[in-house]
């Protein structure tokens, strides 16, 4: 990195730590670097990361690499849909990102994102997906983002309740897709210990 462009993020990340003080605990509406709006809590890590734009760095360079406009993309643990927009920008209006997030409260800030940032071009499943379809059990988790079938001990410590979703295979939410999703060029992975299922219930879409 050159010494003008450290020095130009380094005033940048002072100016927004001291932004910081004005915010109160509750989620409200902040701009983040990557140009997209998005509720964040100040005391949330992840949030913080976005906030700085120090997460997925090399997914936020990479991907619109390997996509092209009117291609479409699944995003599988799509959060609060950083990475949903990041496809869906590269996608352009034409393309389309299947984005599935199962924790009902997480997709519901999901929605208000791709409504406020204006990406019709995503479209949400609030389901799990694994190996067969039909219901299944995931434990809620106080820390955005950690909601999981098989929570590990550290998230275990965070866990809130249970919930019953909907599990869909991938390959029967591509099939469903509305109009049918065009060329997927690329799957985003990250569903918190339950990818070797989902993988299983792929197969006709890989």
């Amino acid at each position: 990195m050159n010494p003008i462009r450290r020095v130009a993020l380094g005033l940048r990340r002072r100016w927004r730590s001291a932004g910081l003080r004005t915010w109160s605990r509750e989620l409200q509406w902040r701009r983040v670097p990557a140009g997209f709006w998005m509720r964040l809590k100040p005391d949330d890590f992840m949030d913080y990361s976005y906030y700085f734009h120090e997460i997925d760095h090399a997914f936020y360079r990479d991907a619109p690499r390997l996509v092209r406009p009117g291609e479409s993309a699944i995003d599988l643990g799509a959060n609060k849909g950083f990475n949903a927009m990041v496809l869906a920008r590269a996608l352009g209006p034409r393309g389309r990102v299947l984005a599935v997030e199962p924790d009902p409260a997480v997709a519901a800030i999901l929605a208000e994102h791709c409504e406020r940032n204006g990406m019709p071009q995503i479209q949400i499943e609030p389901v799990a997906v694994g190996e067969r379809n039909g219901q299944v059990e995931i434990a809620l988790s106080k820390q955005v983002g950690w909601s999981s079938r098989y929570p590990n001990p550290m998230q275990e410590k965070y866990v809130s309740g249970t919930t019953s979703v909907p599990l869909r295979t991938v390959d029967s939410l591509v099939a469903g897709c509305d109009p049918p999703l065009r060329t997927i060029a690329f799957a985003k992975i990250d569903i918190e210990g339950s990818e070797g299922a989902a993988l299983a219930g792929m197969r006709d879409t890989l």
